[in-house]
């Protein structure tokens, strides 16, 4: 049976035309050549604007076809409505929730309460961004965080640059080149915050470069800290001093410029030695201003002649010299050297260090 009209029904629908020759009692293209789609169930027929009846006045099982028709007559046109209808099914439920498999896009706010799990939300994306937070027109938060409906941190954006805050103290990737500490809403907060506590120290930091102390001028620059080991060689005016090979290794502790030179040295065996007696330093000292670079270290000699008048052996080490001098020194005269030719080579001379100077 036939009748006017069509079926109630909510959804999208696409429409195929045919257009009777004559004698025809099924359809599967249309008057364009598109081939007849549709969901089997979801699909009405009309005869010249009259809807047919389906599985009386015509079949619709294959989803590509309609047949069963009446013989058609020639001019007669056929109308199939394939229907998308909308399925309540494929919805998420309001109070036992569901899992979403597309996107979800939100303009507005969204609540997020009642958690029965480990997580309210849980987001999984493979190689691109899990979520987008846009904030627009002005600085400020644009994530908030909350402890039993306190406030207890946020993350926002000043100036193009991010900021994470508990509220009162925060850090700031300023710049695009430093972090540094902030306030509430991501402003500068100059001696305010520290790094660790009693108790709560970091283990190891790494820096290419340095640290200020105390101060950001260049006197409170720290850009090094060194220890090492060196092997010493001593020179004289001329012949030689040799030091045992098995006895030859100082230590040296850098702290920016300020080198100590520790341990001591073993003397084996010397050729006619005589003028000034030279140990290298494994950094040269510094420049200084007036007699400023000039430093000086006191020495400990084992079983080495020490000429009578001399009260003491030390080291001069002269401004931007990589080497530390022997001299002496006697009562109410200069600094003499102290010559090469009082070591005699009888294997138990030993030198020890245990002195610092400035290097450049």
């Amino acid at each position: 049976m036939s009748y006017l009209g069509q079926s109630p029904g909510q959804g999208q629908a696409e429409r195929f035309i045919f257009t009777a020759s004559g004698g025809e009692t099924s359809v599967t293209l249309d008057d364009a050549g598109r081939g007849v789609a549709y969901t089997v169930g979801q699909v009405d027929v009309y005869l010249n604007g009259v809807k047919l009846v389906n599985g009386t006045d015509f079949t619709a099982t294959s989803g590509s076809s309609i047949t069963g028709l009446s013989a058609l007559t020639a001019s007669d046109v056929v109308e199939i409505v394939a229907l998308d209808a909308f399925s309540p099914a494929d919805t998420v439920s309001a109070s036992t929730g569901g899992t979403f498999t597309g996107n979800v896009d939100f303009d507005g706010t969204v609540d997020i309460a009642g958690a029965t799990t480990t997580a309210d939300v849980t987001s999984t994306k493979s190689a691109a961004a899990v979520s987008t937070l846009n904030r627009t027109t002005s600085d400020g938060d644009i994530q908030v965080f909350q402890k039993d409906g306190t406030t207890v941190g946020s993350i926002g954006t000043i100036g193009g640059d991010p900021y994470m805050s508990d509220g009162t103290i925060g850090f700031r990737l300023y710049n695009n080149n430093s972090i540094i500490p902030t306030n509430n809403t991501g402003g500068g907060n100059n001696n305010a915050v520290d790094l660790g506590g009693n108790g709560l120290a970091f283990r190891n930091l790494y820096l290419s470069g340095g640290v200020y102390l105390g101060g950001t001028g260049s006197a409170n620059y720290l850009d090094d800290y060194e220890e090492g080991t060196f092997t010493p060689t001593i020179t004289t005016t001329s012949g030689s001093i040799t030091i045992n090979p098995s006895n030859n290794t100082l230590s040296y502790t850098k702290i920016g410029r300020v080198v100590r030179i520790t341990g001591r040295i073993n003397v084996t065996s010397v050729s006619s030695p005589a003028g000034t007696t030279k140990i290298s330093l494994p950094f040269a000292a510094e420049s200084g201003t007036e007699d400023s670079g000039f430093n000086y270290g006191d020495l400990v000699l084992h079983n080495i002649n020490i000429p009578s008048g001399v009260t003491r052996v030390f080291t001069e080490i002269s401004p931007s010299i990589a080497y530390a001098q022997m001299r002496s020194q006697v009562s109410n005269s200069a600094w003499p050297i102290f010559d090469a030719s009082n070591f005699d080579g009888s294997g138990t001379e030993y030198i020890g260090f245990n002195f610092t100077y400035t290097a450049a």
